[in-house]
Order: structure tokens, then C-alpha cells, then sequence
């Protein structure tokens, strides 16, 4: 029994040892949607703003535009499997025909 906590307590002590992991703090407020394979955060820093993209290991910023969920509009980011590609909402300005629209005559 001391042979097999002894030898288990060794393996658990190795093991730990070789396990190592990452833990980074961004000074402002930042909503993590996805991470890719590469390490690329999306996210935004306010509610109805733009998505931005976060490298914490070259500790760059920088805003992709876009329509972050809050206030009734906009939606979640997702990267592809591959990590090429990030998907999103976006504002879009759309000119809307009036052909439709019904004419009122006074004279029928």
C-alpha cells in the first residue's frame, strides 16, 4: 500500500510539473465571444459597439467594425473551424424602394 501511494503521489508530483498554463488580464473591460486556433480573441468593450480582436501574446488591439450585441441590435461573433474566418452582424444601409408604397388620389 505505501508502494502505490508512494508511486502514485511521485507520478501526480511529475505530471504537475509539466502541466503549465496562461492566464492574462486585459486592463479595460473586453467580452470574450471566441477564441481561435491561433490565439485571437474577438470580443467587444461596449454594448452595441464594435467587435474588435485582442492577441494577448503580442498584446495588440485592434476594432473590426461590426455590431456588437446590446441595446436590441446585433448578434455573437464565431470564428471557422480554421480559424480564417470571423462571422458577425454588421450595420448596413439599405435604400428601400417606395414602388410599393400606395398613392391616395382625391379625385376618384
Amino acid at each position: 500500500m505505501k508502494k502505490t501511494l508512494l508511486f502514485t503521489t511521485l507520478l501526480f508530483a511529475m505530471a504537475t510539473g509539466s502541466v503549465s498554463g496562461q492566464f492574462i488580464v486585459k486592463p479595460t473591460f473586453f467580452e470574450t465571444l471566441g477564441v481561435s486556433n491561433q490565439g485571437l480573441v474577438s470580443g467587444y468593450e461596449g454594448q452595441a459597439g464594435p467587435y474588435s480582436i485582442w492577441n494577448p501574446d503580442a498584446n495588440t488591439f485592434y476594432t473590426i467594425g461590426g455590431a456588437a450585441p446590446g441595446q436590441g441590435v446585433g448578434g455573437a461573433t464565431k470564428f471557422s473551424n480554421d480559424g480564417v474566418y470571423l462571422s458577425g452582424t454588421n450595420y448596413i444601409e439599405q435604400t428601400i424602394s417606395t414602388a410599393w408604397a400606395r398613392n391616395v388620389l382625391t379625385d376618384y
